[in-house]
């Protein structure tokens, strides 16, 4: 008779579900992926519209939703939702815990020091606090203190590490004086069931679209104020006048805000297309493009970032655009940019996993 090895437990813990349209991409799709060689146990911290919500039809790992109390990134907060959380089993059997975010790290390191037991944390850092300080509000600089203190003791206490870029690493090397031997940079994963190239997309879109022979840029995403995309337009506009082969195509999540925008500036159309698609399909109208934008104010938060919109856009075979006053030169990429293909993250992933369980 052949004994089937049983497979390693791994806990992951993600401080957002559905409502956050990265779900699908970023934790979804890696959980999924992680099934083939691990037991996975997916712990989502969900706010109240969350806890109510559907997983997805396709999920292959366990799901466990747990409230999350508003504003968990301070400290006391971050405590009381753990103290609270009563799902103890998945903590006790998990061989190894992969914490998305500051949040989701000390929720885990409080859970442990509940149940009164250790296992190997690894942090999987996604952003810095000063991000609250770009908030508008009174209350700014005290979300940031206290996220603060939240994140130094993801440093004092995790075993592993995470970042998103080169940048981000050496940012909290500097700030908390530490070697951080124990890291890793990988970027944001692209699920490449959906976004690759492929020349029978970009050659039927380009057809449907008519604009086979235009030069195409591509900006995919949200209007949110500091993506640029207002900029990205008036540029645009300029540009186009002194070449009419240049073709601008917007995929938003909302368009009624950038079409009265374009309105409102009386702008020439007939190379602007705004569309809305679906997730799943975005990647198809990627490779309908040669360059793909993101136009970024020059902060701190921005430097150490890796948007997952660049590695969608190389994942479609796009040159990446990042400076607003090249709009229009078609020989202008930044060449930077570093993709790393899904099954190499997965990994090394895996890799750093099999060596914190022993």
């Amino acid at each position: 008779m052949i004994l089937k090895m049983k497979k390693p437990k791994l806990l992951y813990i993600s401080d957002f579900f559905v409502s956050i349209p990265a779900f699908d991409s970023q934790m979804h799709a890696l959980c999924n992926y992680h099934t083939k060689n691990f037991d996975v146990t997916l712990l989502v911290l969900c706010n109240f519209k969350d806890i109510f919500a559907s997983k997805k039809p396709d999920t292959k790992y366990s799901l466990i939703k747990v409230f999350k109390i508003s504003k968990a990134f301070i400290p006391f907060i971050n405590k009381l939702t753990a103290y609270l959380c009563f799902s103890k089993k998945p903590f006790y059997e998990a061989d190894i815990i992969h914490c998305r975010s500051h949040v989701s790290a000390v929720f885990a390191l409080n859970m442990l020091k509940k149940l009164k037991i250790t296992k190997p944390i690894i942090a999987d850092i996604r952003g810095i606090n000063e991000e609250f300080l770009k908030i508008n509000s009174f209350g700014a600089n005290f979300y940031f203190n206290h996220a603060q203190k939240l994140e130094a003791e993801v440093f004092k206490h995790a075993n592993y590490f995470f970042f998103v870029s080169q940048n981000m690493k050496e940012y909290f090397k500097e700030k908390y004086n530490l070697q951080l031997k124990n890291s890793e940079v990988l970027p944001p994963i692209v699920d490449e069931k959906y976004f690759y190239k492929s020349e029978d997309y970009r050659n039927k879109i380009r057809k449907d679209l008519h604009i086979e022979d235009k030069f195409v840029y591509i900006y995919a995403g949200s209007t949110i104020v500091w993506q640029n995309v207002d900029q990205i337009i008036l540029r645009f506009s300029e540009a186009v006048k002194n070449n009419d082969h240049l073709f601008l195509l917007l995929i938003l999540k909302e368009t009624k805000y950038m079409e009265d925008f374009i309105k409102n500036q009386n702008m020439d159309t007939k190379n602007i297309k705004i569309i809305s698609l679906p997730y799943t399909q975005v990647g198809q109208y990627l490779n309908a493009g040669d360059a793909g934008l993101i136009i970024r104010d020059n902060l701190l938060m921005n430097k150490v970032a890796s948007p997952m919109k660049i590695n969608e856009y190389q994942a479609c075979g796009l040159k990446i655009v990042d400076k607003l006053s090249e709009i229009g030169n078609i020989k202008f990429y930044n060449d930077k940019f570093n993709y790393i293909p899904l099954k190499k993250i997965i990994e090394k992933q895996q890799e750093i996993y099999n060596q914190l369980k022993k």
